[in-house]
């Protein structure tokens, strides 16, 4: 490899983990899901199924210290509004969970605590609400 490839992959990495570490569990969670059900994220683009649906998903996630150290993980049920799209995000909490509790040492800026998501397919931007 030569040097100047070398460097550039050095400076891919920094950037990488620099940016990693300021998203919010909210673009993560986002993130992940943009690759679809098929990559090995697991999740569904739920995001782009919430703009096809002009439906909104509320989920509360809760982070704590596991018992033998570690994190535990708790995703709360979808609340979809309207209610008539909920079979087309059945599987969107428990994929969310397989994949925090498989990522979630790789965002060291996710606190513990409880947190309220609020996804929206009407307007442009997911918003995030409270702690």
């Amino acid at each position: 490899m030569k040097n100047s490839q070398f460097n550039l992959l050095k400076l891919a990495y920094k950037f990488g983990n620099k940016y990693a570490q300021t998203q919010t569990l909210q673009q993560i969670i986002e993130n992940a899901a943009s690759y679809g059900e098929k990559s090995d994220n697991g999740i569904i683009n739920f995001p782009a199924q919430l703009k096809k649906d002009q439906a909104d998903l509320t989920l509360i996630v809760t982070i704590s210290s596991g018992i033998m150290g570690g994190k535990t993980v708790i995703v709360s049920r979808p609340i979809i509004t309207p209610e008539s799209h909920s079979m087309n995000y059945a599987k969107v909490s428990d994929q969310i969970k397989k994949y925090l509790d498989k990522h979630l040492s790789s965002f060291p800026q996710i606190e513990e605590g409880t947190m309220t998501l609020e996804f929206s397919g009407k307007g442009s931007d997911s918003e995030v609400a409270g702690r």
